[in-house]
């Protein structure tokens, strides 16, 4: 691709990284779909015995639980990191006189080049919990 940056690539590229937006939150309702069915899965196989162990059913249905709240956790982690994407893109292409075409078509949310912003940023401070080296410049979302 030349050092030029059309419109067309522009709008794909958004279409893209709506695409994973979409996917993550799609893989973020199917856990807890899965979720409420294997619990549901579990509380009939555990009520249809005849003796009943309370603590048992508490621990796995804790467990299953922390699996899918991890699960789903991460989804949402990663939808976030693609709409923080999106927004670049649109300040850094769509929004500037002169687009930039470093990372044009990286779907990777966790390029750490790209994420040059400013120390009071959201995206910033998502960065930081996760323990990222984030580097201060004048980008802000």
């Amino acid at each position: 691709m030349g050092t030029a940056v059309t419109k067309d690539d522009i709008y794909k590229e958004l279409d893209l990284i709506q695409s994973c937006i979409t996917r993550m939150a799609s893989n973020s309702f199917s856990m807890k779909g899965w979720h409420i069915g294997t619990i549901s899965a579990l509380l009939v196989f555990f009520f249809s015995k005849e003796s009943v162990n309370l603590n048992m059913i508490f621990l796995i249905i804790a467990a299953v639980t922390l699996v899918f709240w991890y699960l789903d956790s991460y989804y949402l982690m990663v939808e976030r990191k693609y709409r923080w994407k999106y927004a670049w893109v649109i300040k850094n292409r769509v929004n500037a006189s002169t687009p930039k075409t470093n990372f044009l078509f990286d779907l990777n949310p966790d390029k750490e080049e790209m994420w040059d912003v400013d120390i009071n940023s959201k995206g910033y401070k998502v960065a930081k919990k996760q323990g990222k080296h984030v580097r201060r410049t004048e980008l802000d979302l």
